[in-house]
């Protein structure tokens, strides 16, 4: 496990030297006009929900003289601490989605892992590896961690929380923390809740091998508790 965790890291920080580098040599190191996350962070800080004044108004939602973003605010929740400490003109979410979609590249790699642990999967470390620089590097996710604009900001984050809830699962078996992670990436994009019947069928068949560190090995347990949960998160 530490040996994973340390690639993990190392992956983590050549794919965020590799966006932010690409970014630059791109020009496109400023944040786009069209974030809008950084300002509706900014908003929920002052108590609102719309903008004031926002940049742009290109896929703003215009209601009784005011802008709404019409995404869900996963991305913005994430940028609280940064808005409230640098403030929303400060905030680069070019470097925000760099690192985000950096984290989902570690986080590839950690699930393979654990699916090799678990032998559902029969790759050694270094084609998992070569997997994960293929997601990294080989797919338009390259593209959209860098841009830093509304709607990739939101794609990017979801996966984080649909792989950070595969992995859980996997590698813990714990129905709490994968719900946990999988109703807060239901803040991004609703429609993964399509995630469900894989998470269900990584659960159930965990029970099945004995694999269940609570002991009870009842093979809809992890079902029911993790909807239960993802339901109280979410709700």
């Amino acid at each position: 496990m530490k040996k994973n965790i340390v690639i993990a890291i190392v992956v983590f920080a050549v794919t965020v030297g590799v966006y932010l580098l690409t970014a630059h040599l791109l020009r496109k190191v400023d944040p786009p006009d069209t974030a809008y996350f950084n300002y509706l962070a900014d908003a929920f800080l002052h108590g609102r929900t719309y903008l004031l004044n926002p940049p742009v108004t290109a896929d703003l939602t215009r209601f009784e003289d005011r802008w709404y973003v019409p995404f869900l605010p996963l991305p913005a929740f994430l940028l609280l601490p940064w808005v409230a400490i640098a403030g929303a003109e400060k905030t680069s979410t070019v470097l925000f989605g760099s690192l985000m979609g950096a984290l989902n590249t570690a986080l590839v790699f950690l699930l393979l892992q654990a699916l090799a642990k678990r032998r559902w999967i029969r790759l050694p470390t270094i084609d998992n590896l070569g997997l994960t620089l293929l997601f990294g590097f080989g797919c338009v996710e390259w593209y959209i961690a860098m841009e830093g604009s509304v709607w990739f900001l939101s794609q990017v984050c979801t996966v984080t929380f649909v792989l950070l809830s595969l992995w859980i699962a996997v590698e813990f078996h714990s129905p709490v923390l994968s719900g946990t992670a999988l109703a807060l990436a239901l803040f991004g994009r609703p429609h993964l809740v399509l995630v469900c019947p894989l998470l269900f069928a990584i659960g159930i068949q965990l029970a099945r091998d004995g694999n269940d560190r609570s002991g009870k090995d009842h093979p809809y347990r992890f079902v029911l508790i993790f909807i239960l949960h993802c339901l109280s998160v979410y709700a």
